[in-house]
């Protein structure tokens, strides 16, 4: 888990210090921060919806799922299979945003989750999303997320 949380990192500071980024010039949070809210409330709507294809288009090309106990996932297709089955099993999702950063086309969003099953089963946890903006819009390129919940032991 160390290591992901150091591969974010290290991925927030490459991007950022990138050329063709703007070096020192932090982008107005409270924008950024309207921008990526109003995304999560679209995505959390494509769910509802059952709209796995517009989940993906959500994401950059390229972009990663880091899913807890699971494989990473990247790429759209994967990324729309993925939150297919989520759809699938009737999984209703709210999220929460706790903080919002950004250096000029990479932003980094810190929140919390809450999943609900058809058969009541909960999972609540938090969430860190690196996000990129491509051509005006907001793209997630990076998608982590861990339960607050115990361990089962089967």
């Amino acid at each position: 888990m160390i290591r992901i949380f150091l591969v974010l990192v290290i991925m927030i500071v490459a991007v950022s210090l990138s050329p063709g980024q703007t070096k020192g010039n932090k982008t107005s949070g409270s924008n950024v921060r309207n921008a990526i809210e109003a995304a999560n409330k679209r995505f959390v709507e494509a769910l509802s919806k059952g709209d796995a294809a517009r989940i993906a288009d959500m994401y950059a090309e390229g972009a990663r799922v880091l899913p807890p106990n699971s494989p990473m996932v990247q790429g759209r297709q994967r990324i729309q299979e993925f939150w297919q089955s989520f759809i699938n099993a009737g999984a209703k999702l709210t999220l929460s945003t706790s903080d919002v950063e950004a250096q000029g086309n990479v932003a980094y969003e810190v929140g919390t989750y809450e999943l609900i099953f058809p058969d009541n089963k909960r999972d609540a946890g938090k969430y860190v999303v690196v996000w990129r903006r491509q051509k005006g819009d907001w793209k997630l390129a990076v998608d982590i997320w861990n339960s607050n919940m115990p361990v089962s032991s089967k």
